[in-house]
């Protein structure tokens, strides 16, 4: 008895220290977020010095829309995004448009993948109708 009592304990402990290790160590900042939104942005779409302050203001403003309704959120991206096109050059704009396109169709795949997945889920875990006769 007292040994299944200690493999018990033993089991449960370890298994809280597995998930201990397993959880997030800590969410990023929202000023770590803007710094590599805009390291990413330098280095795709080569902006310049110039520029750089001006876009961390305009990623600056749109992190802070992440808290609205999607409403007011997709009214502010857009005149961001406005506002962002005004600072770019053709170049840099074209190439932006490019990035988004290749994001968009990418999350476009993962998102048909999940769902692909998780029919294949529900049929799995769907029980056995029993034949009526």
């Amino acid at each position: 008895m007292r040994k299944l009592l200690s493999a018990i304990i033993f089991a449960t402990s370890l298994q809280v220290a597995i998930a201990q290790e397993t959880a997030p160590q800590r969410q990023i900042t929202p000023e770590k977020r803007i710094e590599m939104r805009l390291e990413r942005l330098k280095t795709e779409l080569s902006l310049t010095e110039e520029q750089l302050p001006k876009v961390k203001e305009l990623l600056t403003q749109q992190d802070a829309l992440r808290d609205l309704k999607p409403e007011e959120r997709s009214a502010g991206f857009r005149e961001i995004q406005t506002k962002m096109d005004a600072l770019l050059t053709p170049e840099q704009k074209e190439k932006q448009k490019t990035l988004q396109e290749e994001r968009r169709k990418k999350m476009m795949e993962r998102r048909e993948k999940m769902q692909k997945e998780s029919v294949k889920e529900e049929k799995v875990s769907e029980p056995a109708k029993p034949n009526e006769h």
